[in-house]
């Protein structure tokens, strides 16, 4: 019975050592998606419509300096919305290549 009880406080305090650990880890994605203007959804909704390339949508986002969790939240909605992304369609056509100055 003694050594049941030692195994149960053995258990406890590793649990209680491990939650600090745990706590990090989850600060990791806590800003991992937020809230999005529709007007920047659309903005780059219509990016996505005219390279058809989530990369390319990503690009632009990360040099227009969106917050991480605002890209993550656009690519997540854009993904939903088009469940099925054009790259992923065997034999579907390449989408046309983005203007020159897309990324200026």
């Amino acid at each position: 019975m003694n050594l049941h009880r030692s195994a149960q406080i053995f258990l406890t305090l590793l649990a209680l050592a491990a939650l600090p650990g745990c706590a990090g880890f989850l600060d990791l994605y806590r800003n991992d998606r937020c809230f999005v203007p529709d007007d920047r959804y659309a903005y780059a909704r219509e990016q996505f419509i005219q390279t058809g390339s989530l990369d390319l949508v990503q690009l632009r986002m990360e040099e227009l300096q969106w917050q991480r969790c605002e890209r993550n939240e656009v690519l997540y909605r854009l993904q939903k919305e088009f469940e099925v992304l054009p790259e992923a369609l065997p034999g579907a056509p390449q989408p046309p290549a983005p203007p020159a100055d897309f990324l200026r």
